[in-house]
């Protein structure tokens, strides 16, 4: 397991070795660490914003992972059914990104309100329809990927969109 820990305008990296991604292993890496955390979506990253050893500002869930988990979702179907929810997810973010973007190139702190609320509504309607249409759909072990996805977007909205207000 490697931990990547870079600078927000990436001009100093630190690659360090992890002998696993345990609980115990992951709060040593990142005792006295203060600052905003892109995660990969593992469970124990959330301790350190909840738990006794909270020390960090804020955890962005990676965006590339969760549109490579709406890709693998997509695929799934029933028909376009999938690709439809999961693909409105991942238009919405990536307007967001570009939202972002712009508003940094034009030296301005805080996206539009009005802009944010509109794509959160995009991001959320497009959820909601992945919950509603998984909730009840069969699976060979447990719950439709479909289900389990949506319900964790639901859940980690506020991680999913951290970027954007941060």
């Amino acid at each position: 397991h490697v931990l990547a820990i870079r600078t927000p305008d990436e001009r100093l990296a630190w690659l360090g070795g992890l002998t696993s991604r345990s609980y115990d292993t992951v709060i040593a890496a990142f005792r006295g660490f203060a600052g905003h955390l892109i995660v990969d979506g593992y469970g124990a990253y959330q301790r350190l914003r909840a738990g006794v050893d909270a020390v960090l500002a804020g955890i962005q869930q990676c965006c590339q992972h969760v549109m490579r988990r709406c890709r693998g979702v997509a695929k799934l179907g029933p028909g376009s059914l999938q690709s439809w929810w999961t693909g409105q997810v991942t238009t919405a973010l990536t307007d967001a990104h570009t939202a972002v973007q712009d508003a940094k190139a034009d030296q301005q702190n805080t996206l539009d309100p009005g802009l944010l609320a509109q794509l959160r509504d995009r991001y959320n309607q497009a959820v909601d329809s992945g919950i509603t249409h998984n909730r009840h759909r069969d699976w060979h072990d447990g719950n439709h990927p479909g289900y389990t996805l949506a319900a964790w977007l639901n859940s980690y909205a506020d991680q999913v969109w951290h970027f954007t207000t941060h």
